[in-house]
């Protein structure tokens, strides 16, 4: 059995949710914005309209704003514990394989153990999912917890190296500059000072990140066996990239790139993808608007990265619960009282039939878990997963 150590979740301030819950809004009109999800079509485009009637004016009191009875189901338990440690019990009945990079994952999708959920349902709408996902290919080294960076071949490799050298020399330089001005800046002229210090500290951060890169690439690739199993993972990612889903993606043009990672997280296990359209279908035909859902499964590398993005909800626990591949959160921003009563109520009567566990966070969402074979854990793994947090983490609300 895998070890679990639940890991101590970051207490944000109020100011930085208002923050997160700014760019999150921002960096989901961009995504939704993104080549994948439009075409020239403009106004006839399917997915569009569906965008116009999730954000459509409801008034002012919507998402959190909305007077609304929260359901019992959908609250904290008294052990806030109790939440994570019922999901990571629900991972350790089916002993599921997690995906700790794109590679796996892709591979995980092309054995047919996820199912690809396209941008548009007929209930529902993927809502940003895969906003963050923007940085080159990486593997995930969970002995370290760091992502490495993939390179398709020797050449690009040692290109990257040479650059990086070079930009290093480079900042090094303007480093020492920098001392000198401030050197022969006078002491009585404090705004230039000011300035040059400034100046100072970003290029020393450069720096640093600089020698971070260089020495992360340096570790990984040092003897030829390890840089040929490295190479030959980007390989692999490659040929699935070639043929994937029926569409093709060059992962060396980052909009493709992007576009590939999204597929990738626009995925659900089977149980998973069987609760979600049985909660779409019962909104949209209440209300005739897709059910907008903004994140499915995660690697747990895609996880920690959400979460040193500023995501409030992104659990740092070993197994977060949507690594799992049965986790997805409704998104609630533009929804009135009765869309998100109806829908609470809904989910709150799947979870007494003990199909799923959910929680209405602070921000706007709806986390919801669904039971592999339609019944919650039993107790004695909940509790194996309770004696694995013994450490005394805190795994309260956060997602």
């Amino acid at each position: 059995m895998i070890a679990i150590a639940f890991a101590v979740l970051t207490i944000f301030s109020i100011a930085g949710i208002y923050r997160w819950k700014y760019r999150r809004n921002s960096d989901l009109l961009q995504g939704l914005l993104s080549p994948t999800n439009t075409s020239s079509t403009g106004a006839a485009n399917p997915f569009q309209t569906a965008i116009r009637k999730v954000e459509e004016d409801r008034g002012p009191e919507t998402g959190n704003k909305a007077k609304v009875d929260v359901p019992a189901e959908l609250k904290l338990y008294k052990d806030k514990k109790r939440f994570l440690a019922i999901q990571v019990a629900a991972w350790l009945e089916q002993k599921y394989q997690i995906p700790h990079d794109f590679a796996e994952l892709a591979l995980m999708i092309n054995r047919g153990e996820f199912t690809r959920l396209p941008a548009l349902g007929s209930s529902y709408i993927l809502y940003g999912v895969g906003i963050k996902a923007n940085d080159e290919l990486t593997h995930y080294d969970q002995k370290t917890g760091k992502s490495i960076p993939l390179f398709s071949s020797e050449i690009e490799l040692e290109n990257e190296l040479r650059r990086l050298e070079g930009y290093l020399k480079e900042m090094e330089t303007k480093a020492r500059d920098l001392k000198n001005d401030l050197a022969r800046a006078p002491k009585p002229d404090r705004a230039a000072r000011k300035q040059i210090l400034a100046q100072i500290a970003d290029t020393r951060k450069s720096i640093e990140a600089t020698k971070k890169r260089r020495d992360i690439i340096d570790s990984f690739y040092k003897s030829k066996d390890q840089r040929q199993l490295m190479i030959n993972e980007y390989a692999a990612l490659a040929e699935l990239a070639r043929n994937f889903n029926g569409k093709s993606f060059d992962l060396n043009d980052a909009n493709s790139r992007k576009e590939f990672k999204v597929d990738l997280l626009s995925s659900l296990r089977a149980p998973a993808l069987t609760r979600l359209e049985e909660i779409a279908l019962a909104y949209q035909q209440k209300f005739d608007r897709p059910l907008p859902i903004t994140s499915l499964t995660r690697t747990k590398e895609y996880q920690r990265q959400l979460g040193e993005a500023g995501n409030p909800n992104a659990t740092r626990i070993d197994i977060p619960p949507h690594t799992v591949g049965l986790a997805f959160d409704v998104y609630t921003y533009y929804m009135n009282a009765e869309e998100q009563q109806f829908l609470m109520n809904e989910i709150a009567r799947l979870k007494r039939e003990g199909r799923v566990e959910a929680l209405r966070e602070n921000r706007n969402h709806i986390h919801v878990f669904a039971f592999a074979d339609g019944h919650p854990p039993s107790e004695t793994l909940i509790r194996e997963a309770f004696a694995k947090a013994a450490s005394g983490a805190n795994i309260g609300e956060e997602q």
